[in-house]
Parts: structure tokens; sequence; C-alpha cells
């Protein structure tokens, strides 16, 4: 099962596509539970002017996902829910650096897994690549609710029934 991908696609020519497309551990042990079996894995397809290419990984949290479309939303609307959006694993960055008459500014970066193939080994760290996205503000609202589809299909797993009949 893979999400609805979440596209975001700049005026000036760069675009993302992310598709969760699983969780990064698919049968847990359920006598057990760590959050860390919550790592969703993701495909991006990544289009900038310098090159494209296409990654795997596990980027986000499921948790993440909802904040992720939280922050897109807040934006698209004039909101302002902080300069940047990172994730507990560093393949993934995004930063809002202002509007530019009605066209929103992000930049976007890409570590570890999602670097570009250009990309050095010592260059793991998503502010290693960071590219500019001009965007209209619709494009965030329907990458948010892209987000927000796949927060329902994939969503945090639930502790085992054996530890909350322990009431752990």
């Amino acid at each position: 099962m893979t999400s609805t991908p979440m596209h975001l696609r700049g005026k000036n020519g760069t675009g993302l596509e992310l598709t969760i497309t699983g969780y990064e551990t698919p049968r847990p042990d359920p006598r057990t539970h760590d959050p860390y079996t919550d790592w969703l894995r993701a495909r991006v397809k990544v289009s900038t002017p310098r090159g494209s290419w296409e990654a795997v990984g596990s980027p986000l949290l499921t948790t993440e996902v909802t904040d992720f479309a939280f922050w897109l939303e807040a934006i698209s609307v004039g909101g302002e829910p902080g300069e940047a959006e990172e994730f507990f694993e560093p393949l993934l960055r995004v930063e809002y650096r202002g509007h530019a008459g009605e066209t929103i500014v992000l930049r976007i970066g890409f570590g570890l897994e999602f670097r570009p193939p250009w990309g050095k080994e010592t260059e793991v760290d998503a502010m290693d690549h960071l590219f500019g996205f001009e965007l209209d503000p619709s494009e965030l609202l329907r990458a948010a609710q892209s987000l927000r589809a796949a927060a329902v299909e994939f969503p945090l797993r639930p502790k085992s029934t054996h530890e909350s009949r322990r009431g752990g």
C-alpha cells in the first residue's frame, strides 16, 4: 500500500513528489512498543535546475507527516508556523523563506539517502543540498491535503494489547 503522492511544483522548474510507501517496520513485535517502528518509508522524485533524481529512504515518523501538513497549510493561508520544518532524520528539511508577491518561497533540502546523485558521501545533512521552490499557495494546500490523507493511511501504531492490559 502506498499513499497518494504529495506534489510541490515550483514556478521556477523545481519539483518534489513524495510518496509514502509503507512503514519501515511492517510487522513490529506486538509484545513491545518501540516508537521507532513508526518510521515511514518514502520515495522522492526531485527536479531542480541542476538535475533530477529519485531516491528511497525513511525520512519521517508518522507524527511528522501531520506536523508537515499543518506547517504547509499554515504558510499557505498567511500564518507563521516557524521558519523551518525539520524532521528527526536529516533526509528532508523545508524552510519558509517568505513571499514574493503572491508566490511563496520555500527552500527544500535533501540529505543522506535523499541527496542528489552529485552529492558527496560526506554531505549527509539536508542543509548541504537546499533548492529554492517558488510556489502558489494553492500548491501548498494540495500538498497538505495529500499529507493528511497519508497520515490516515499510515497512522501512529498503538501500543500492543498486551502492554495496554498491563497499564504500560
